[in-house]
C-alpha cells in the first residue's frame, strides 16, 4: 500500500442514504476511511463500496506534480549571465 493511497465511497445516487450523500466525491486516506456501512446509514441493505486510488488528492497541488521542477528553474536562473556593461569609461562609472 502506498503512503498516501486513498479511497472514495461508491454508491447509487438514487438509493444511497443521507450519510453517504454528505461525503459524496470526498476522498480519504486509506487508513482514515470510514467503515461501511457508515454510521447513520438507514439503508436496509447497504450496497456501498470503495474505489481505490494511488493518491488521496484529486488534483495536482505541487508544480512538480505537473512536470515543473522548481529546483532546476532556480539553478537555471542562477547560471544566467548578468547583462554586461559597456567598455567605455562612462559605462564603468
Amino acid at each position: 500500500m502506498k503512503k498516501y493511497s486513498g479511497v472514495q465511497v461508491n454508491s447509487d445516487p438514487d438509493t444511497c442514504c443521507r450519510a453517504v450523500r454528505k461525503i459524496a466525491g470526498q476522498r480519504f486516506l486509506t487508513m482514515n476511511a470510514p467503515r461501511l456501512p457508515l454510521d447513520g446509514c438507514d439503508a436496509q441493505d447497504c450496497r456501498c463500496s470503495f474505489s481505490r486510488y494511488d493518491d488521496r488528492r484529486t488534483e495536482a497541488r505541487r508544480l512538480s506534480d505537473v512536470g515543473f521542477d522548481m529546483a532546476s528553474q532556480i539553478h537555471e536562473d542562477e547560471n544566467r549571465e548578468a547583462p554586461s556593461t559597456g567598455r567605455r569609461k562612462e559605462d564603468l562609472d
